[in-house]
């Protein structure tokens, strides 16, 4: 019986106007394949973290020389492993300032999730949808980039409270990571309507050849979402906090800040 894993990793940051998830579906039983093919395209380089490739900075400075081409050539052959070895790919782009107006007034980031383990709970989302229309059997491990604590003990808190498996967390030297990183950073360009977007967009079309998950959550989309989980979260027993039945927190002697 196949196997399969799930690779996610985020693109932008809680600070800035959009928050990106992408990531992909491998078969577990061909990552040494994967591995092999990914090392292979993204030669010279040991590893590829896209964003900062493109930049040219964090270590990424010596390629600058090379030229554009040369990296979009590059982050071609990437993608085109990508869209050879991978079921499906995902994105989710969060809208921030419309994620901002609904926690402060409704405390959403409280009940439902903060930033990145949103991201990390929407991801289980779109690859449930994909188990369930080809019939997997089971739940699809999810694997997401080692974050600050706070995020790791934050997406453990949310997984524990919705009943699912507990995610691994990988440095992002894992190649799937590596590739999830790309699927973020080209679509977190796209989504936004970046100028920038054309550095990226000869990938993009090697992604655009398979199937592929978007999601864009801004006011509507959280608001229904909010409006859907409420009840829910009523309806569960909650540790005493300042709002006890309203939200989760794992330490409640110690609750986090509400986002901004």
């Amino acid at each position: 019986m196949a196997s399969y894993t799930a690779y996610f990793d985020e693109s932008g940051h809680e600070t800035a106007p959009f928050f990106t998830f992408g990531g992909l579906v491998l078969d577990t039983e061909g990552a040494d394949v994967f591995e092999g093919q990914w090392r292979e395209a993204i030669a010279p380089l040991g590893e590829l973290h896209t964003s900062q490739f493109i930049v040219g900075k964090d270590g990424y400075e010596q390629w600058n020389n090379q030229g554009l081409e040369w990296k979009q050539r590059l982050l071609s052959r990437a993608a085109r492993v990508v869209a050879k070895n991978s079921y499906q790919t995902f994105s989710m782009t969060l809208d921030m300032n419309d994620f901002a107006a609904i926690s402060l007034g409704q405390n959403f980031d409280r009940a439902i999730a903060h930033p990145y383990a949103l991201g990390a709970r929407f991801a289980v989302v779109q690859v449930t949808h994909w188990s369930d229309r080809n019939s997997i059997i089971g739940r699809v491990p999810m694997v997401f980039e080692r974050r600050e604590d706070r995020n790791i003990e934050e997406t453990i808190r949310v997984f524990t409270r919705d009943h699912l498996n507990i995610p691994s967390f990988e440095g992002k030297g894992v190649a799937p990571l590596e590739a999830a990183d790309l699927i973020a950073a080209i679509y977190a360009q796209k989504n936004a309507k970046n100028p920038n977007f054309f550095k990226y967009r000869p990938a993009y079309a090697e992604l655009n050849q398979m199937l592929h998950t978007n999601d864009n959550l801004g006011r509507l989309a959280l608001q229904s979402l909010w409006n859907r989980v409420r009840p829910l979260i009523v309806e569960r027993p909650t540790p005493k906090g300042e709002r006890p039945g309203i939200y989760f927190e794992s330490d409640p002697s110690r609750p986090r800040k509400p986002f901004r």
